[in-house]
């Protein structure tokens, strides 16, 4: 009975984790950019987000990645920002 219960266990992580792993971010690279005058933060979020992600969620993501660069969430002309970009769209 012990022995069916661990292996109930085990199969329940095993499936949780194989889950987990189905809904893990893709692989990022990451770029770096210059902005150029009249760049906003969506725009350059925009260009650089994945098929089917949020644009809030790509924004949030450039913030993180560059701390302190990206004040009140404005971008700032001639600055250098690193972007995570999907390795699919590096070939691009």
């Amino acid at each position: 009975m012990k022995r069916a219960i661990l292996a109930l266990i085990i199969a329940l992580s095993l499936s949780g984790i194989a889950q987990a792993l189905d809904q893990a971010p893709q692989p990022h690279n990451t770029i770096i950019i210059t902005v150029q005058p009249g760049d906003t933060l969506w725009e350059i979020a925009g260009r650089y987000m994945e098929d089917g992600q949020n644009i809030q969620e790509a924004m949030y993501i450039i913030r993180q990645t560059n701390p302190g660069k990206i004040p009140g969430g404005m971008v700032i002309s001639g600055e250098k920002l690193i972007i995570p970009v999907p390795m699919s769209m590096e070939a691009k």
